[in-house]
């Protein structure tokens, strides 16, 4: 499965995905470019910002966090175009 497929089967399972996730679970380290390529065909994602505790030091650092808004039959073709 394409990279973007994987993405977008995160997105209809989980509903969000963060860098780090992206990163974790799928080794994609280019999340930012593929939500883009994902709006540009008229999936709706929103980024929210977010912030997470680093280590012991008692800061925090921030990250995105993109949401995937709810699928309606032209979303759901594009599942089909990138493999999912």
């Amino acid at each position: 499965m394409s990279k973007i497929g994987q993405i977008m089967q995160h997105f209809s399972t989980h509903g969000s995905i963060t860098c780090w996730e992206a990163i974790d679970k799928y080794g994609i380290r280019s999340l930012s470019s593929i939500v883009h390529t994902l709006r540009t065909r008229g999936v709706q994602i929103r980024s929210e910002w977010t912030e997470l505790p680093d280590g012991d030091n008692g800061r925090c650092t921030k990250q995105v966090k993109y949401v995937y808004k709810n699928v309606d039959d032209r979303q759901l073709s594009l599942f089909k175009e990138f493999g999912y």
